[in-house]
């Protein structure tokens, strides 16, 4: 195995029959991204027979998410392969979004935050969080590391009450990202209010804007729209792709999603957000109605 202070380029190197003394050790190398270019550390110094460290080039470059694979040669004998490889990451984590980021306000719920330099390992970080009524930050009841890119905190029994957030913290090998401006906020079911427009031209695709409450705060809350004719139980269809606009609006699109409808049938809708369906289905919000078609203009000329 390697691992590695991600501040430093120096890399130490565990594994076993790496000699008895520093002559024993003709070189050590690493190569990046599963290429062929191999580099030799510089300098390798023999530690003990478990125990390699290797000084990167100043001038290798390398980025979060680089692999860089370590071969060893003892005695003029080489390790049989590029070691297991070293995943380089930064040492400031970023924050890129959690999800969820709304839903039902429970306990044990996992929150995955996904971003950047989240270390090589569990060993590396700690999670918190932080609730907006402000103290000191909560410990996650459990973590969980994923990759480089994702991490996972469990809230603690009790959870984020309504009308709270919470807003994460990871740590990585001592180093803080900040609590992040993403945030879990506990959510009641979605509330449908209306829809735009009113009306839409008899056909089986059609865009129509849903106005509400409690409608998320990404994409990724939104898992589905239902709609129905209105009043009939039992037989539903589903937007083609849905669009989140902000907390109050949602877009859904369908293109040949249901069959084709007759004039004048109405259409109710029920989104899914964050786990949680509307209660109800929306009033009848939709009417399709015949395109209008102009035949014939007439007019006369005279006085005024």
């Amino acid at each position: 195995s390697a691992v590695s202070s991600p501040a430093y380029p120096l890399v130490t190197i565990h594994g076993s029959n790496f000699g008895s003394q520093q002559e024993d050790l003709f070189w050590a190398s690493y190569s990046k991204n599963g290429t062929s270019a191999e580099l030799r550390c510089s300098p390798f110094v023999w530690v003990s027979s478990a125990e390699v460290t290797c000084q990167f080039s100043l001038d290798f470059t390398y980025v979060d998410g680089d692999l860089i694979h370590f071969k060893i040669n003892v005695g003029s004998q080489n390790s049989s392969a590029f070691s297991p490889v070293f995943l380089v990451y930064s040492s400031v984590p970023t924050y890129t979004m959690v999800s969820p980021s709304t839903g039902p306000p429970q306990a044990s719920l996992i929150i995955t935050i996904t971003g950047t330099g989240f270390g090589g390992s569990i060993n590396d970080i700690a999670v918190d969080y932080q609730t907006n009524t402000g103290g000191a930050g909560i410990p996650c009841a459990s973590i969980a590391w994923y990759s480089l890119f994702a991490v996972g905190c469990e809230l603690q029994p009790g959870g984020v009450e309504l009308g709270d957030h919470a807003s994460f913290q990871v740590t990585t090998l001592g180093v803080s990202g900040g609590y992040s401006s993403k945030f879990f906020a506990p959510s009641l079911p979605p509330i449908v209010q209306s829809a735009y427009p009113v009306a839409v031209a008899v056909s089986s695709s059609f865009i129509v804007t849903i106005i509400g409450l409690y409608l998320g705060f990404q994409q990724g809350d939104i898992t589905a729209i239902h709609f129905r004719e209105s009043g009939v139980v039992g037989i539903e269809y589903e937007c083609s792709s849905f669009t989140f606009i902000s907390t109050t609006n949602l877009a859904c699109t369908c293109s040949n999603c249901m069959p084709v409808p007759t004039p004048f049938q109405t259409i109710e809708f029920l989104p899914v957000v964050g786990g949680l369906n509307a209660t109800n289905y929306s009033l009848p919000l939709v009417t399709f109605k015949n395109t209008p078609v102009i035949s014939q203009i007439i007019y006369s000329i005279g006085p005024a």
